[in-house]
């Protein structure tokens, strides 16, 4: 047992600028066992069972939501989909999400927005 971390990034549109909500996240497959201040590995490939991730990723969410008084819209798809990848020790992770990230959509909308004279 022990505490895990994780890295999330809400994005809302693709890198087309298509309304496309999604969330990248990073987390390790290990925790600090508090107890012997030591890192314990994850046995395997995957932190978590990735056949349910969807459902319960959406089942916290949604609680969550409800949890701070916030309603989310009924636009909200019923089914959610999970791109589910082991990454090594996650440095190329984490340099494509810094690329995404830094100069990515931002840069892309203000060009356009330079463009049409917005």
């Amino acid at each position: 047992m022990g505490q895990i971390g994780a890295h999330a990034v809400l994005h809302t549109h693709s890198r087309r600028l298509n309304y496309h909500p999604h969330v990248h996240l990073t987390v390790p497959a290990g925790a600090v066992d508090e107890q012997k201040n030591q890192w314990r590995r994850k046995r395997g490939n995957h932190l978590f069972p990735a056949r349910n991730l969807a459902r319960v990723f959406r089942a916290k969410w949604f609680e969550a939501i409800r949890l701070a008084g916030l309603h989310a819209q009924e636009s909200v798809p019923s089914q959610w989909v999970v791109d589910y990848k082991a990454v090594g020790r996650g440095g190329k992770a984490l340099h494509y999400l810094g690329r995404y990230l830094y100069r990515g959509v931002i840069r892309n909308l203000t060009s356009l927005l330079i463009k049409v004279g917005a």
